[in-house]
């Protein structure tokens, strides 16, 4: 079983009313490669539990060529309450030492965030260990790579 290890990542924080004295966020962000056959990109992308797919954000779909008219298309809603449409195509996904193949939705997402690795193409593939307290993440892999 292949084991993987990241550290969060340290992020800027703005303080505010509730959190004054912030001045970090620590936030399990992952580089991550997807894949169309021709062109691939590399992205920090975001690892989110609560997130029932795995979601990039369109303009990872354009950086790929994908074109995305004909796509599968399915809703999701995010903490905002808003429903959104992302678009679905099969990828190559990479992490780390481990490659392999799920759907991946594409949506406009915030400007920050290149996406989002939820339960479907991601949590389905690796036992997750999120240790904030001691900045660091751990993935394992239950199949041979």
């Amino acid at each position: 079983m292949p084991t993987l290890r990241f550290r969060y990542v340290r992020i800027p924080a703005t303080p505010s009313e509730a959190f004054p004295h912030a001045a970090w966020y620590h936030r399990p962000l992952i580089p991550v490669t997807l894949s169309t056959g021709q062109k691939s990109s590399r992205l920090l992308t975001l690892i989110d539990s609560g997130a029932d797919n795995t979601i990039f954000n369109m303009q990872v779909a354009a950086m790929l060529g994908l074109r995305l008219g004909n796509a599968p298309a399915d809703s999701f809603c995010g903490t905002s309450g808003q429903e959104q449409t992302a678009r679905y195509r099969r990828l190559a996904i990479r992490v780390g030492a481990v490659s392999y193949q799920a759907m991946v939705g594409f949506a406009e997402l915030p400007f920050d965030v290149a996406g989002i690795l939820g339960q479907d193409g991601f949590f389905d593939r690796f036992a997750v260990t999120l240790d904030q307290a001691r900045g660091l993440i751990i993935l394992k892999h239950p199949r041979p790579v």
